[in-house]
């Protein structure tokens, strides 16, 4: 006689599922089986003050490490400028432009002339499409730039983004090509990135502002100038290409992040705090129905794979904080903000998992990719988002085709909201 199974009783199921007297996995926010019938799922406990409580606030690029993210961190961690110089170039200092410099000779006049025309659309346009807050929009369109008068770099930086800008929409009445601009985007951000790297030594209350205001544009600056794939590749490895590069800029991403920590406490009582936090209550809805789906197809893919089962938690720890960065209906202010908030936290073994094409963190690429297309009005992030997905799409094995399925029917959709400029 085969002896009789015994399992463990849980009380801690939903109360649809409670009510119906069926097994509940208490998956949260919403079980599977309430997933699959589309009902409401509601604990006694409600996953939602939890929800709200560990996510109160949210910091954009100070945000605190999740347990996993921390654990996985290097037990050495490099110093901002170390970090900085491994992430960035270093370029020769020849060709940059000298903002300080008295002109003496034609070419600087009208060099010059160009620099106050890119400063001049920097206020005027590029600076309201940084944040979608008004509040904010004043600081970065007439603080930030008095503050660049006494730190180089950040002009260097503003004077970049402002040629990018005009490269991708240049002007109807401009007789400037976008080539003229394209060049102007690489002699500033050499600069910028030439002056900024000494300023890393020595933090304080002098530079931090600067320091942090830089960090945060340079992000937008990187993000809006990709660098051209090979045409001689084949479709394949173009798609590779292009994920290497991604994940070059993620990875960016979270290095300026920690690059700009250290001058977080330099103005926090200054009126640049204002920067730092989006305040928030707590989501107060689950993920769409669709959304939640996938994420939970990507998680029972990391708890069946043998190849990753060192690195579950991570990715566990990864992927609710996609849940966390998955803006609702409710955060329109600072949507493309919180997108943002999902790579700063991200643990290092992520982008070698990237590097190695492991299919669970391409797929949890994709999922990033439809967050990007969802904000893809910012003209500095533009057509990311759907290039990611189309690229993830062309690299992942058979097994996964309800992840690309869904990833390309939500880039087909048009962007829900509109940016600030």
């Amino acid at each position: 006689m085969p002896s009789r199974k015994f399992h463990t009783k849980s009380r801690h199921g939903c109360n649809e599922c409670k009510h119906r007297k069926v097994k509940c996995d208490e998956a949260r926010p919403s079980c599977l089986r309430c997933l699959n019938r589309r009902a409401p799922c509601t604990y006694t406990s409600p996953f939602i003050q939890d929800y709200q409580k560990e996510w109160a606030s949210i910091t954009f690029l100070a945000s605190s490490a999740t347990p996993a993210s921390t654990s996985l961190a290097p037990s050495n961690p490099e110093s901002p400028s170390q970090t900085f110089q491994r992430l960035v170039p270093t370029f020769s200092p020849s060709p940059a432009p000298a903002i300080d410099a008295i002109p003496s000779t034609k070419s600087e006049d009208t060099y010059r002339s160009h620099d106050m025309a890119l400063l001049h659309h920097y206020t005027t346009n590029t600076s309201m499409t940084i944040t979608r807050s008004s509040a904010l929009q004043h600081i970065w369109q007439m603080v930030i730039p008095k503050l660049s008068f006494s730190s180089p770099y950040l002009l260097h930086c503003i004077l970049a983004l402002s040629a990018s800008h005009l490269a991708q929409r240049p002007p109807l009445d401009s007789t400037n090509s976008s080539h003229h601009y394209q060049s102007l985007v690489r002699e500033h951000h050499r600069a910028a990135v030439s002056l900024f790297r000494p300023q890393l030594e020595n933090i304080n209350p002098q530079n931090g502002p600067a320091i942090f205001a830089f960090s945060v544009l340079f992000i937008c600056l990187s993000l809006s100038m990709p660098t051209p794939l090979d045409s001689l590749l084949s479709q394949r490895d173009k798609c590779k290409s292009f994920i290497m590069q991604m994940n070059t800029s993620i990875r960016l991403i979270r290095g300026i992040h920690d690059v700009s920590l250290p001058s977080v406490p330099h103005f926090q009582e200054s009126l640049f705090h204002q920067l730092l936090l989006i305040e928030k209550t707590g989501h107060k809805e689950p993920l769409s129905f669709d959304a939640e789906v996938i994420i939970r197809l990507i998680e029972q893919s990391v708890d069946t794979d043998p190849a990753i089962v060192s690195l579950k938690d991570g990715y566990t720890a990864v992927l609710q904080r996609l849940r966390y960065c998955n803006p609702r209906r409710d955060e329109k202010t600072e949507q493309t903000a919180i997108v943002l908030m999902w790579p700063v936290a991200l643990p290092p073994f992520f982008f070698d998992e990237v590097e190695k094409m492991r299919p669970v963190a391409l797929a949890i690429l994709a999922f990033f990719g439809v967050l990007l297309h969802s904000v893809s009005k910012e003209w500095w992030i533009d057509d990311i988002g759907k290039k990611l997905v189309k690229a993830v799409a062309e690299m992942l094995p058979r097994g996964w085709e309800s992840v690309t399925a869904w990833a390309k029917m939500n880039i087909r959709n048009p962007c829900d909201y509109t940016p600030a400029v």
